[in-house]
């Protein structure tokens, strides 16, 4: 009887068992087959498996030259293949795999003589409500503010790929440096917007604690990108095709008229 949490690898296939107990009560689940991530990136002779403090799992294919990491929701990346770092350092026959407390996986080659360290992207948090240090390292200390994650991504140069958002409201002028806007004093900055950046994904829709994209809930979870810059404007119902918004402009959406009059400090883009 193999105890709880005792992670099994064998030729192409990982596997593991979450339950304790007597036999009945085990729950099996292949996580990853010979398949691989099922983008032509298949698995042979898996022979090394670890995961980290999110529950993300690796393994590493000693005949297929390559490793992968696998999700708690089953999202399958392939993280190294056979061309190593590239450059000619090649990687063949990996038959270790590990991790330290950063996140960075570690794998050696054994007929390639060598080992790699690989340095996962990661993502930013921010989190309105965060009462942290405010460095985007986790939900308690992530960013209050979007423009200061996005700063951050940018100044990394890639090592963070993704930015997760919890549920609230963010305007485009709020940073460390004007953390309750630009409006007080004033005046209010109208050309603030947030940049986005290519190869950085922007993910709303979380409830602070997530370690996974799969666990957010957008529905649940409101993330609101505003240029109501004052926090200041108002709401008026409407039913769709109805007059009711004639006098605001003409254009309901989801149940309120978007009003296009008073709006002299809010900001003329929210993003480019």
């Amino acid at each position: 009887m193999r105890t709880k949490n005792e992670w099994l690898f064998g030729m192409g296939v990982a596997m593991v068992s979450f339950a304790a107990g007597q036999a009945s009560a085990q729950t099996i689940t292949q996580i990853i087959d010979s398949t691989g991530d099922g983008a032509g990136n298949t698995l042979n002779n898996a022979f090394g498996i670890t995961v980290d403090g999110s529950g993300n799992v690796y393994v590493a294919g000693r005949l297929s030259d390559n490793a992968f990491k696998i999700t708690p929701g089953g999202v399958i990346t392939e993280i190294i293949d056979d061309s190593g770092a590239g450059a000619g350092q090649t990687l063949a026959q990996p038959v270790s795999i590990t991790m330290d407390a950063s996140g960075n996986v570690y794998m050696t080659g054994s007929n390639s003589h060598n080992a790699f360290k690989i340095t996962q992207p990661f993502p930013v948090f921010v989190d309105v409500d965060a009462a942290g240090v405010a460095d985007g390292t986790s939900w308690t200390d992530a960013y209050t503010t979007l423009r200061d994650a996005l700063d951050d991504a940018r100044i990394t140069g890639g090592t963070a790929d993704q930015i997760w958002v919890a549920a609230g409201t963010y305007q485009p002028d709020r940073d460390s440096a004007n953390p309750t806007g630009t409006c007080v004093p004033g005046p209010c900055n109208r050309s603030a917007t947030f940049q986005l950046l290519n190869g950085v994904g922007l993910y709303g829709g979380f409830a602070g604690g997530e370690t996974s994209l799969e666990q957010r809930d957008i529905e649940v979870n409101e993330t609101i990108l505003s240029g109501d810059l004052l926090g200041d404007d108002t709401s008026v119902g409407c039913v769709i095709d109805s007059p009711d918004c004639d006098s605001n402009g003409g254009l309901c959406v989801d149940g309120f008229c978007i009003i296009k009059q008073d709006n002299g400090e809010n900001s003329f883009h929210v993003t480019t």
